[in-house]
């Protein structure tokens, strides 16, 4: 391993991750921390606890996102659904495909004369459990000068919205 992965590796060891996930952003987004040296432990003490949404129920996996945060005041708690924790579609179930339907994206994909084509893979899963990653980690650090913990709410349809629709203009 080189030296400044070796570092990485150093600077997220003591990070305790609690994995409640059952899709592919939550369970990516703690493989980035796994990767970087975080270890899992039990929830009393855990520093960042991922909960995501059943796919095709829409019921959060694990324990409440609103609660664990209410309880102690220090977590970083990462919930990953397809629409958010509150809103008209909060609850709501989905795919990749719904997702990029409604996020746009399918209608700017593809051919003009043919239909519309979703792009690669689970490319919004993935890129979600990058965001969500990379926002836990910004509030761990956080906490080191606050105190703080912080409850992430994090959406496919937003990180959709944001990374498979054309830039303005």
């Amino acid at each position: 391993m080189d030296e400044h992965r070796a570092s990485n590796a150093r600077d997220l060891g003591a990070i305790r991750v609690m994995d409640c996930s059952a899709g592919i952003a939550a369970a990516y987004c703690a493989k980035m921390f796994a990767d970087a040296g975080a270890v899992s432990a039990l929830l009393t003490d855990a520093d960042v606890v991922i909960i995501d949404a059943d796919p095709v129920t829409g019921a959060l996996v694990g324990p409440d996102p609103q609660q664990l945060h209410a309880g102690r005041a220090d977590l970083v708690v990462v919930a990953i659904t397809p629409y958010g924790l509150v809103g008209p579609f909060a609850g709501r179930p989905a795919s990749e495909l719904t997702v990029q339907a409604d996020s746009g994206a399918l209608a700017i994909s593809g051919r003009a004369d043919r239909p519309p084509v979703q792009a690669g893979g689970q490319i919004t899963d993935w890129v979600t459990g990058a965001f969500a990653a990379a926002a836990a980690l910004a509030a761990v650090r956080g906490r080191a000068t606050s105190g703080h913990g912080a409850l992430l709410d994090v959406s496919w349809a937003e990180v959709a919205n944001m990374t498979l629709r054309p830039a303005p203009g």
